[in-house]
């Protein structure tokens, strides 16, 4: 029996859930959950974690699933976010506050170590349906910190969106928010588990401090281990890295990143050690910035395949703006990006040291460069 879901890009691995002892538990759509034995009830006791862990869960909310025992040790309890609402009454209990809010999840998850599922509920009783036709948004009022591996499972890109648009004017300002900063705990001498996002949009993000913009519109990776799959990234806006700002490792699978600003470095992404980025099967397009329309790469190892990166404009570098790291493209496109200075259209190279930019089965074409005449200019 496999505890692992097919689609998972991790694989599982012995961590502490809660117990005092290691344990594999299923993860999200795993046969294993719920296929158990059909007689079990409520009152069949704790798994191997013991009290406070029940034995039987409601192991599929997000498919309407009642719950039935698990195969395993240990059973699959996902935190279920049941509201549009960001509010943080310190407790994940659905009957205090608005129900139990995606922040809330976090938290829980940032305060207790080891992989949580965060999943999103299908309208049973008074709670929001996630899965219901239509997009619903829940405006966070500051950027949500993620200290600890979590697996966020959306409903969808077309059905949750997460907006910094905080004061709800839809134009990028100082009271608005980014999204998520996720920032290792290294004074607790252990590695951060993985985090993982899914199936949403990200949209609005406007990080201010003290009035000055910061870096990473949506998203600061600031070390982690982060995948994003089937996750939209649109309309963000930063100094550096409007989309993404990443110092640790980045994994994007099916992702697009769409119509982001950054007044200075990568409209889209901006990456730099010790970071590196990884993904396949991904789209980087009309995003805009000083230095690297779609990305700015500083450092670190780049390997992308399978990428449409097109219709991006900087000043220099509209596709890709590059000074230092290990870079391989594989069956890319890039192309119709444009830089308003001379050169790099498509792919500018800055001050580099000691490069390596490796173009595999790779169309680089119909880029345009200069400040009037806008001329062919790739590479």
């Amino acid at each position: 029996m496999c505890i692992r879901d097919r689609s998972n890009p991790t694989r599982p691995r012995l961590e502490l859930h809660g117990g005092s002892t290691l344990a594999v538990r299923p993860e999200w759509r795993s046969l294993a959950i719920d296929a158990g034995n059909p007689g079990a009830t409520s009152g069949s006791g704790f798994d191997q974690r013991g009290e406070g862990f029940p034995r039987v869960q409601s192991g599929s909310p997000d498919q309407g699933n009642p719950g039935t025992v698990d195969i395993g040790a240990v059973e699959f309890d996902p935190l279920l976010v049941t509201t549009l609402v960001d509010e943080n009454d310190q407790t994940t209990d659905p009957s205090v506050g608005a129900g139990t809010s995606l922040r809330e999840a976090i938290e829980h998850s940032n305060r207790y170590p080891g992989i949580d599922y965060i999943l999103f509920s299908r309208g049973e009783g008074d709670t929001t349906d996630f899965y219901a036709p239509g997009l619903k948004t829940i405006v966070l009022n500051s950027q949500i910190r993620i200290r600890a591996g979590v697996d966020i499972f959306g409903p969808g890109e077309d059905l949750l969106s997460l907006s910094g648009d905080t004061d709800g004017n839809g134009e990028p300002n100082d009271r608005d928010s980014r999204l998520f900063n996720i920032d290792p705990p290294f004074d607790r001498g252990e590695p951060m588990g993985a985090v993982i996002v899914r199936e949403m949009t990200l949209e609005n993000g406007n990080p201010w401090s003290e009035g000055i913009l910061q870096q990473g519109g949506a998203i600061f990776n600031d070390g982690a281990n982060l995948t994003l799959w089937h996750v939209t990234l649109r309309n963000n806006s930063a100094l550096d890295g409007g989309g993404i700002y990443n110092r640790g490792t980045l994994t994007l699978v099916s992702v697009t990143i769409d119509s982001n600003r950054a007044q200075m470095r990568g409209g889209g992404v901006f990456t730099t050690l010790p970071g590196s980025v990884a993904g396949q099967l991904s789209a980087v397009t009309r995003n805009t910035g000083m230095y690297g329309g779609g990305i700015h790469i500083e450092g670190g190892a780049v390997d992308l395949a399978n990428l449409t990166l097109s219709s991006n404009d900087a000043a220099r570098g509209g596709g890709i703006y590059y000074t230092n790291g290990d870079v391989r493209l594989a069956n890319t496109t890039i192309a119709e990006n444009r830089a308003s200075d001379s050169g790099g259209g498509g792919i500018e190279f800055g001050t580099v040291q000691n490069p390596t930019f490796e173009i595999d089965h790779t169309i680089v074409a119909g880029n345009l460069a200069g400040p009037e005449t806008h001329s062919p200019s790739d590479i």
